[in-house]
C-alpha cells in the first residue's frame, strides 16, 4: 500500500491520518509521502515503512507526485491511497483511490468565502479534482449524500468507506454514589470557518441569558470577533469556557462530562463531533442535514444560519415545557455563501 498524504497536517484531516497509520486501516504501509509539518502517532508501527517528507510549497507537491508516479511503477501490484482529497497528476500503474474528505471540492458546492486564501485554495483544489480524476480507479468517501452528488456528476466507482476514529477513553466520570457526573450542560467542538457557525451560536448563547448551566466550546482558533463575544458573553455572567487546541484525550474527558452537543455546521463530509457524542451517549442539537441523518435524528433540530432558532433550541432544551418557535429555512445537502 502506498499512501500519498503530503497535504495533510491538521483539523479533521490529520484526525483520520492517524487512525489511518496507526490502525493500518489500509493494511500494510510500504511508502507514506506526508507533510512535513505533520508527525505520525507514537503508537504506529513504521520501522518496515519508507516515508518520504514534504514540505507544504506547490514545487514540492509537484515534485513528490513525479516521486509518486516513480513508487508506483516500482510496486505495480501496490494500491495508491490519495488521501488528501486529490487525484495523482499522472496516470498510475497501480489501482489509485481518491479518498475524498472535503466536502467543498464536490461539484456544485461554493467554495468557503472565509479569506481570500482558503478561497483560492478550495478553488484550485476544485480544477485539480475535476481536471486529473480520470487518473483515479475509484473514489472513497465517508457519507451517503457525497456518494450521491459524485454519483450525479462523475462517471467513476463511488464507495462508501467511512472512517471513525477508535475512541480508547474510558476514565469516565461518576460522582459518590456511583451516578455518572455531568458538569456541562452544553459543548460545542467546532470551528471559526464560517460554514460552522461559531458566530450565531455565539450570538444565541448571549441573548439566550441562560445563566445557570454551562457552555462549553473546543475550536480550533479564534478571531477578534469571537473573542469579543466570549468577553460579552461572561459579562452576562454566563459560564462560557472557550477552549483552544485541544488535545484528542482531554476532548474526550469533556465530552465525558457533557449533556448536550451543539453542532452548528451548514455543511461537512463526516461530522466527527457527531460521531463522538454518539460514542458518549450525548443528546443532540443539530441541522436536520443529511450528514447528520444519515446517522442520528437530532433531539431538537435547528437552522444553523439562525441565532434564533439555536436560541429557541437551547432554552427548549432546559424547559422542554415552553411553547418557542423560529422560522426554520429548507435545508438540503448544505449551505454555503
Amino acid at each position: 500500500m502506498i499512501l500519498y498524504a503530503s497535504n495533510i497536517s491538521t483539523g479533521g484531516g490529520k484526525i483520520l491520518l492517524d487512525e489511518v497509520i496507526s490502525s493500518s486501516y489500509f493494511g500494510k504501509l510500504e511508502v507514506i509521502y506526508l507533510d512535513t509539518r505533520y508527525s505520525p502517532p507514537t503508537n504506529a508501527t513504521l520501522s518496515n515503512t519508507k516515508i518520504v517528507y514534504v514540505k507544504p510549497k506547490l514545487i514540492h507537491r509537484i515534485w513528490s507526485q513525479i516521486m509518486l508516479y516513480q513508487s508506483s511503477r516500482e510496486n505495480p501490484n501496490s494500491t495508491v491511497v490519495c488521501f488528501g482529497n486529490l487525484p495523482p497528476l499522472f496516470k498510475l500503474s497501480s489501482k489509485t483511490i481518491v479518498y475524498l474528505q472535503n466536502a467543498f471540492i464536490l461539484p456544485g458546492i461554493a467554495s468557503p468565502k472565509d479569506n481570500i486564501k482558503t478561497f483560492s485554495r478550495i478553488l484550485f483544489e476544485k480544477l485539480w479534482f475535476k481536471i486529473f480524476i480520470h487518473n483515479a480507479t475509484e473514489i472513497w468517501v465517508q457519507t451517503k449524500w457525497m456518494k450521491n452528488v459524485l454519483e450525479e456528476n462523475i462517471i467513476k466507482p463511488v464507495l462508501l468507506k467511512p472512517i471513525i476514529p477508535l475512541i480508547k477513553y474510558k476514565n469516565i466520570p461518576l460522582t459518590e454514589s456511583g451516578e455518572l457526573k455531568k458538569s456541562i450542560d452544553f459543548i460545542s467542538i467546532t470551528g471559526a470557518y464560517r460554514h460552522k457557525n461559531l458566530i450565531q451560536l455565539l450570538e444565541a448563547i448571549l441573548e439566550s441569558n441562560i445563566v445557570d448551566k454551562k457552555f462549553v466550546i473546543v475550536t480550533d482558533f479564534v478571531n477578534c470577533k469571537i473573542n469579543n463575544m466570549a468577553k460579552e458573553i461572561r459579562k452576562r455572567n454566563i459560564q462560557l469556557d472557550l477552549r483552544i487546541h485541544v488535545e484528542r484525550n482531554e476532548i474526550y474527558k469533556l465530552l465525558s462530562h457533557s449533556k448536550c452537543m451543539i453542532i452548528t455546521s451548514s455543511i461537512e463530509s463526516f461530522c466527527l463531533p457527531l460521531h463522538e457524542s454518539m460514542h458518549f451517549n450525548l443528546d443532540l442539537i443539530a441541522p436536520h442535514l443529511p450528514f447528520i441523518l444519515e446517522y442520528k435524528t437530532p433531539d431538537i433540530t435547528i437552522d444553523p444560519l439562525s441565532k434564533e432558532s439555536i436560541k429557541v433550541a437551547l432554552i427548549q432544551y432546559i424547559e422542554p415545557q415552553k411553547k418557542l418557535h423560529s422560522e426554520d429555512r429548507k435545508l438540503k445537502n448544505g449551505i454555503t455563501r
